[in-house]
């Protein structure tokens, strides 16, 4: 399996279970690791489409950010990966969201997940990346 690496996704978002942080959105970081097959046919030929494009996953994650405000990070990640794996071939997905502002006493709480790519979801069956 090779690797494709989305480092430092930065963004505002509302999310937290507290009342100020429904009020405002707070920075949100996020780190992904994206497993696919092989980068091999991209590499060959340097053409984007034999690939995974990190620009379209980014536009998806930041769309399933912004269709909702979430409470927990928990539950902002599974969606994510959901999302990814319904419409881009991939085989695996670690993530990590962070919230860095959310304890003035830390850099950053948040959460990480690697997730394999559920047997009902072949990754023939992935959707082109909404628009």
């Amino acid at each position: 399996m090779d690797w494709i690496i989305v480092d430092g996704l930065s963004f505002e978002a509302l999310i937290g279970i507290y009342p100020h942080e429904r009020q405002e959105k707070q920075p949100l970081h996020i780190d992904m690791r994206l497993g696919v097959s092989s980068i091999r046919p991209a590499a060959q030929t340097d053409d984007v489409a034999l690939t995974v494009d990190y620009q379209r996953v980014c536009e998806m994650v930041m769309m399933v950010v912004n269709a909702g405000a979430f409470q927990l990070l928990e539950t902002l990640v599974e969606r994510v990966t959901e999302q990814l794996f319904i419409h881009f071939p991939l085989e695996a997905i670690w993530i990590r969201a962070t919230k860095p502002r959310a304890l003035f006493y830390t850099r950053g709480v948040g959460v990480e997940i690697l997730r394999q790519r559920p047997a009902h979801l072949k990754s023939a069956d992935a959707l082109p990346p909404l628009s």
